[in-house]
């Protein structure tokens, strides 16, 4: 039996409420992966065929949602999915060893690049400096010579 809920009663709707996408992103990714070109890309990624058939539920359901009083067990199956769905992500996510999480940026993360003045001592904006510094307009301290925020 569906729970359904009045506009009065909006209160009481999941937390999770936010993960819900609109109906037809869920067409569209059924769409996507259940047709020619999402079915080949599943062979090449993972040598098989993915089921599509959560994509198509949360259609349906989402689809009830909308149009049937706001179903709230329509509702908590999508979210359900969602929940799995990030869930995945994240867990993929967190195994991958390539790449090393950063807990503060590096120390040089201000430095300029190594071998960057001398690719651009010729650049445009190296030569309107230079033409300043002559007229006498020049940067007063260090770091307003090496700011690069500019406000017209």
């Amino acid at each position: 039996m569906s729970t359904f809920v009045s506009p009065k009663s909006s209160e009481e709707l999941p937390k999770d409420i936010w993960m819900v996408r609109p109906c037809e992103i869920y067409r569209e990714e059924y769409n996507d992966c259940s047709g020619f070109k999402g079915r080949f890309q599943q062979h090449y990624v993972f040598g098989q065929s993915q089921d599509c058939g959560k994509w198509k539920e949360d259609y349906e359901n989402c689809i009830k949602f909308r149009n049937n009083n706001k179903s709230l067990d329509a509702l908590n199956c999508i979210i359900k999915n969602e929940r799995e769905r990030r869930e995945i992500r994240l867990r993929n996510a967190k195994r991958n060893d390539i790449w090393e999480y950063r807990t503060k940026p590096p120390e040089e993360w201000t430095s300029t690049l190594p071998g960057w003045d001398e690719q651009h001592e010729n650049s445009l904006l190296s030569q309107a400096e230079k033409v300043r510094e002559r007229q006498g307009q020049a940067a007063t301290s260090s770091s307003e010579k090496n700011s690069s925020c500019a406000i017209l």
